[in-house]
């Protein structure tokens, strides 16, 4: 996974950490969010994950790769019953409710992509979903992130509105899974930015957290109330 950040260099004011950028010129060019939603006890789901692996190699898109639980309990003919092992009830409740605003519904599928948190397509879509990248890509996010990196991250954030959601996740780099069950029996997966683990925070213009363990990164979103649009977005350094 590469970060492209630019190296300037400024004084912050939080610790003594050198901060790349400001706030202002660390979003001159948004980083557009390529959230798939997807499984391991999917048949269809290895393309789209080797799709978004090419993605999360891009400067300009951060992805996240959200495993949901409701194929766990799927039993396969051929190959039985296969539990993903990252995933968790939580992120289908974060599929759930993109489709109740951006479809209307409360169904869900796999695998689903969902870009900037405002246009959701088939996780196969490759066209589609880079046209949204694209069309999100052109316009200045409303919230404006600098991180920095010292013994923790530093992030500092402008004009976040006061009904803003933010959301800290962490995330596994690469993954790669041999699966010994269901519908992908016998395959070896490879995966980018899996995400192990994520916590809601309150609207705020600067705040620290720990660093991620080895293999792991970190991503800091800013929401729209009600998981809305995504205003800002940001890697960890």
């Amino acid at each position: 996974m590469r970060v492209a950040i630019a190296c300037l260099v400024l004084a912050a004011s939080l610790g003594g950490a050198a901060y790349t950028q400001t706030p202002a010129q660390a979003s001159a060019k948004p980083l557009v969010v390529a959230e798939l939603f997807t499984s391991q006890s999917c048949s269809s789901c290895p393309p789209a994950e080797a799709f978004f692996r090419d993605l999360a190699k891009r400067p300009d898109v951060l992805v996240l790769e959200w495993h949901i639980d409701y194929w766990d309990n799927f039993k396969d003919p051929r190959g039985g019953v296969y539990k993903d092992p990252f995933s968790a009830k939580a992120h289908t409740a974060r599929q759930i409710l993109y489709n109740q605003r951006l479809r209307g519904v409360n169904d869900v599928f796999t695998p689903q992509a969902v870009v900037g948190g405002a246009e959701q397509e088939k996780g196969v879509a490759q066209s589609d979903i880079r046209k949204a990248i694209s069309k999100l890509s052109s316009t200045a996010p409303a919230v404006r992130i600098a991180a920095a990196k010292t013994d923790t991250i530093e992030f500092k954030l402008e004009n976040v509105p006061a009904d803003a959601e933010l959301m800290l996740v962490t995330f596994r780099k690469e993954v790669l899974t041999k699966v010994t069950k269901g519908e992908n029996h016998g395959k070896q997966l490879g995966s980018a930015n899996v995400v192990t683990a994520y916590k809601q925070l309150k609207p705020m213009a600067s705040f620290r957290t720990p660093l991620p363990a080895e293999g792991s990164g970190c991503a800091l979103l800013v929401h729209a109330k009600d998981q809305g649009p995504i205003l800002g977005a940001a890697y960890c350094p």
